[in-house]
């Protein structure tokens, strides 16, 4: 009971805290359109709620506090994607919230849930592989038309900064999926 206490009470603070820092944030950036801040407050509030109840915010360290105060002011679009996933997994059976990976990391962790392609793992709010689409269709129709898909997936997913460094971490580069003449080689030019 004191535990399921402690985690509400925890819940509430980071829900005060991070509308309040949203709408401070949102407040600094000048005139917005109306309900701006609200919005943003809103979307906040909810993931302190969620998060704070979860426990995933590790208080005793500044990469903590740093990613609630991101995830509360400048992330908000992120934030408020993460949530939508969190929605999108109350609809899946046993999405698996992994605790060991979550509770006091700074994120969430699933073990299955929602994912744009199967055997993929969806991250919203924290990488972001916008922009490389458009450039790798454009180099697909030039150089490999045959392999489109390949050309594209590399440019806009595999080639993102923070994917390689995540491959390259488990040791698994380049990845079967790349197209071989656009990965990235095993050492990135400087």
């Amino acid at each position: 009971m004191v535990r399921g206490a402690r985690r509400a009470g925890e819940g509430l603070a980071a829900a005060g805290a991070g509308a309040a820092l949203a709408w401070l944030f949102l407040s600094g950036l000048g005139p917005l359109p109306p309900g701006a801040g609200a919005a943003g407050a809103a979307v906040a509030g909810l993931n302190g709620a969620v998060s704070g109840a979860a426990g995933i915010y590790d208080w005793r360290s500044g990469r903590g506090w740093a990613g609630f105060a991101a995830d509360s002011t400048w992330g908000l679009l992120g934030t408020a994607l993460g949530l939508a996933l969190h929605g999108a997994g109350l609809f899946t059976s046993r999405p698996g919230w992994t605790a060991d990976l979550s509770r006091r990391r700074n994120r969430h962790v699933y073990e299955r849930g929602r994912t744009a392609r199967r055997g993929f793992a969806l991250s919203l709010g924290n990488v972001v592989t916008g922009g490389g689409g458009a450039a790798g269709l454009a180099t697909a129709l030039i150089t490999d038309r045959r392999r489109i898909w390949s050309v594209v997936e590399t440019f806009a997913y595999y080639d993102n900064p923070f994917e390689y460094w995540a491959y390259r971490k488990d040791r698994y580069w380049p990845p079967h999926g790349a197209h071989p003449r656009f990965v990235w080689p095993p050492r990135p030019p400087l």
